[in-house]
């Protein structure tokens, strides 16, 4: 298929125009809504932190270096609640110890007062 140099030329500026469109700005309960859903895949994440021998101590000192507030709170408590859960021996074993962990996590996040 021959393309020619019109044919791009026409839709450069609708690229353009599309990438510089000014983004909606986010409600408060819409930004809690996407920290509830990054929340899910933090939780996976510490977990994975958790069965691979990485420290609670500093699993928690990388989140210390967020902002302080609630957020980073509730980050930490995963952290916390990861490191009461043992580390498994085989790589099966801690993939089903992440998704366990994760389950749930964005409705319980999206249930707590903000």
């Amino acid at each position: 298929m021959k393309v020619s140099i019109s044919s791009l030329m026409m839709c450069i500026p609708l690229v353009l125009f599309t990438g510089c469109a000014e983004k909606k700005q986010l409600t408060p309960e819409e930004q809690w809504q996407v920290f509830c859903k990054s929340y899910e895949g933090a939780a996976y994440n510490i977990m994975f932190d958790r069965q691979n021998d990485i420290s609670m101590e500093k699993s928690i000192e990388h989140l210390n270096k967020s902002p302080a507030g609630q957020q980073r709170e509730m980050l930490i408590d995963l952290v916390k609640q990861a490191h009461q859960v043992e580390k498994l021996d085989q790589q099966v074993d801690k993939e089903k110890a992440m998704e366990a962990f994760k389950q749930g996590k964005y409705q319980s996040c999206l249930n707590t007062p903000h």
